[in-house]
């Protein structure tokens, strides 16, 4: 009666086992020691019906994980996976020599559990994520588009369309690793900007490299400049521009140094402004140079400080600053990223006034 009752319940246990295994979408079998190891061996079978179809240029461990099972394997494969399945279940247990073995694996439930756990993975904002962040969720959508595909003969509820959703995200992270973003950044609202020649907005993703841009909006003076971008980075361009004034005659008492007041003139001219004597307002302009030398090498610190007054009244204030590593000495070379410095400096503080109102003559 005993051994009728063991062989009855071992019947059932059987049945059950079975049973399951036939509801399985995704099944491995492992061996060990002990039923600890044969898991950890049966669920990295599991995982590299997986991640042998993700292609990657990365090598390192495989790390296979579930609630009952975490232990790491070195993958044979060029592969970098870190696949958390979820709800895996364990059937089969058996005696094989001095081993045992045992079956992993993942009901349709459990898959789509997996699937859900690894798209919240993906649903963050990109631009938020650090380049190791990036990394991580790249092997996801690699790994997510590999399960899917492993599972396209169980049906599952909108695969694909999160196949698709999936790929974009896939691609959307490539370009944030392999390219970087560009922002224009103005006060301006309606403006253009072409890079190298072709019209860009502002957001969108360009390959590592140097560009050059000229930007333009109705009423205001173009914008031209050049700009690097590095793979992974952010790149923000400030577009100050500066109404147009064609001819504007200002009343304009500029105080500095003999070499400020000829730059300064020559800045205003090139913005459409034609100063003429009077002491309606006044610029001033300080540039102080801090020089520091090392080892032959001579670094300046240039600053340049502009105060604007209209009458005896201080309205802007703006401070521009430069530095300028020379092996030695270059006299011609100090003087050119001066003037390039007072040139931006007096745009920089035009660009943030009232110019047709400010520069009104004494007449």
């Amino acid at each position: 009666m005993i051994s009728y009752r063991i062989f009855f319940s071992l019947l059932l246990l059987l049945t059950f086992s079975t049973t399951q295994a036939a509801n399985f979408v995704l099944q491995a079998e492992g061996s060990g020691d002990d039923i600890a190891q044969a898991k950890a061996s049966a669920l990295t079978n599991l995982s590299q019906q997986v991640i042998s179809r993700v292609e990657s240029e990365f090598s390192s461990d495989v790390a296979v994980s579930n609630a009952d099972v975490n232990k790491n394997i070195r993958s044979k494969k060029k592969i970098s996976s870190d696949i958390l399945f979820k709800n895996v279940k364990y059937v089969d247990e058996r005696k094989d020599g001095n081993a045992i073995r045992v079956v992993a694996g993942l009901d349709r439930a459990a898959v789509e559990d997996t699937i859900k756990f690894m798209r919240e993975k993906l649903a963050v904002d990109l631009d938020l994520l650090n380049g190791d962040q990036r990394q991580e969720a790249l092997l996801i959508s690699q790994q997510l588009s590999a399960l899917l595909h492993s599972v396209a003969n169980a049906n599952i509820v909108d695969a694909p369309a999160m196949a698709n959703w999936v790929e974009a995200r896939r691609v959307e992270l490539l370009k944030r690793m392999n390219q970087g973003k560009v922002i224009f950044v103005s006060d301006v609202n309606d403006y253009q900007v072409e890079v190298d020649g072709l019209e860009r907005e502002s957001g969108e993703f360009l390959a590592q490299g140097e560009y050059s841009f000229v930007a333009k909006a109705a009423k205001h003076r173009d914008i031209s400049g050049r700009f690097s971008v590095s793979a992974g980075r952010e790149t923000k361009i400030d577009l100050p521009f500066i109404e147009k004034v064609e001819g504007q005659k200002i009343s304009l008492e500029i105080i500095g140094a003999e070499q400020l007041r000829a730059q300064a003139s020559e800045t205003l001219a090139s913005l459409g402004m034609q100063v003429q004597p009077g002491m309606k307002h006044k610029l001033e302009l300080t540039l102080t140079d801090d020089i520091t030398r090392v080892e032959g090498f001579v670094i300046h610190q240039l600053k340049l400080k502009l105060i604007a007054y209209k009458g005896e009244q201080q309205t802007k204030k703006l401070v521009a600053k430069s530095k300028l590593t020379l092996q030695g000495s270059d006299p011609a070379k100090l003087l050119a990223t001066q003037q390039q410095l007072i040139g931006k400096g007096i745009a920089s503080l035009m660009a943030e006034m009232d110019l047709r109102g400010y520069f009104a003559t004494n007449e």
